[in-house]
């Protein structure tokens, strides 16, 4: 197994610049956590999804055609193979606060894996074959949210338990609907996702309420941004504040229930795709020109050969990083002092601080940190002294699990 820490400050620039090995930021500062591969002959790894304790899961594979392997990480154990689903046809889509994860598994169709009742299967709707379903989201109360193909059309689907499927009932919107999915649940039980008018042969972005039935269609008529046209559709994520993400035309929006924030696109890109919201105002996603972005309240970052797929309520982020050439990593965008990657800064990490502790590097030294110690150089000056550790105990605030 490959573990290697980079780390990654970001810094402001006014023109676009061109990214290889090394990274730049743009506003906060972040740590780059390599979560590695799962076997040494990897040469492909994706973080898809990473909970509010800070563990991660994806899958790694040989390029080009490879079996992909299911792995999850924690700063503990580091990056370990989930032997639950060693079937090549297994891919992880979701994981909660509780460890439970989500995904699909070939012709088995989609699967719930929990640390209580090991891996089980979705009963699908009336109508529809286990093969056609597929699980997006899962959150902290169990409820799963997705498709199934009943019919042909697709229709979204939310489990309130692996046996208790039922359809969001697609009403107060238009008299006919063709397809709806079903992308994101938050923890009160709202669902996002989109529908298609049979008629019109258009998608719009909607909610659904805890009882299943559309409570709005986000339509923006009066449309202030008409270079990017269109309604609002694909709406990917929702937080548990009810804060909305998806794209809308050739751009990615947030919607806070009154407005549509328009989430610029990096580089001038011609589509960006935001994927995951935190109620940190915090947006994730990825654009066709091969950049990751990351949307702080207002702020924009970006990273070229980046992907970013998942963030959390700490707002740690995780993706891949393409190398230019055969490589391409999983990682976590780690933020300074959390020395276990758990998604808070503890007792841990403050004992983590004590160990590395280095004192300030004397004039012509030259400054060397080791890997497991980048976190907690806040100013990143190479060594971890009393301003590194002003820092932490300016931000220390205990374990939120």
């Amino acid at each position: 197994m490959r573990y290697a820490i980079q780390l990654l400050v970001v810094m402001a620039v006014s023109t676009m610049a061109t990214f290889g090995q090394s990274a730049r930021s743009f506003g906060a500062e972040f740590v780059e956590i390599n979560l590695g591969f799962v076997l040494p002959e990897h040469n492909r790894s994706h973080a898809i999804s990473i909970n509010d304790r800070g563990q991660v899961i994806g899958f790694s594979y040989v390029y080009p055609n490879g079996p992909l392997v299911q792995w999850i990480w924690d700063g503990i154990h580091g990056t370990q193979p989930i032997r639950e689903l060693e079937s090549t046809s297994a891919r992880v889509i979701a994981i909660n606060n509780s460890g439970a994860i989500v995904g699909r598994h070939g012709d088995d169709g989609s699967f719930l894996l929990d640390p209580v009742h090991g891996l089980q299967f979705l009963t699908p709707l009336p109508g529809a074959l286990p093969s056609s379903t597929d699980v997006y989201d899962i959150n902290d109360m169990g409820q799963m949210v997705g498709v199934c193909s009943v019919g042909g059309r697709k229709t979204a689907t939310v489990w309130d338990s692996v046996h208790s499927p039922r359809a969001l009932i697609p009403l107060g919107l238009h008299p006919i609907w063709h397809e709806t999915r079903a992308y994101s649940i938050n923890n009160a039980g709202y669902v996002v996702g989109e529908a298609e008018s049979h008629s019109e042969g258009h998608w719009v972005a909607v909610v659904w309420g805890p009882q299943g039935a559309i409570e709005q269609a986000i339509v923006q008529l009066d449309d202030p941004y008409p270079a990017y046209g269109g309604n609002l559709y694909a709406a990917r994520a929702i937080s548990d504040s009810g804060l909305i993400v998806g794209s809308r035309g050739e751009a990615s929006y947030l919607w806070n229930g009154d407005e549509v924030i328009l989430v610029t696109n990096p580089f001038g890109a011609s589509n960006s795709y935001a994927v995951a919201v935190n109620d940190l105002r915090q947006v994730v996603g990825w654009d066709n020109s091969g950049a990751g972005f990351v949307w702080d309240d207002g702020q924009l970052r970006w990273w070229i050969d980046y992907g970013f797929n998942d963030n959390n309520e700490i707002g740690q982020v995780v993706g891949y990083r393409w190398d230019g050439g055969d490589i391409v990593d999983a990682v976590l965008m780690d933020r300074f002092g959390n020395y276990d990657h758990d998604g808070d800064l503890d007792l841990v990490d403050y004992a983590g601080l004590q160990l590395c502790f280095s004192g300030p590097c004397a004039p012509g030294c030259e400054p060397t940190i080791s890997p497991a110690c980048q976190t907690m150089d806040f100013d990143t000056d190479g060594d971890v002294d009393m301003s590194d550790f002003e820092q932490i105990a300016e931000q220390i605030s205990g374990p939120r699990y």
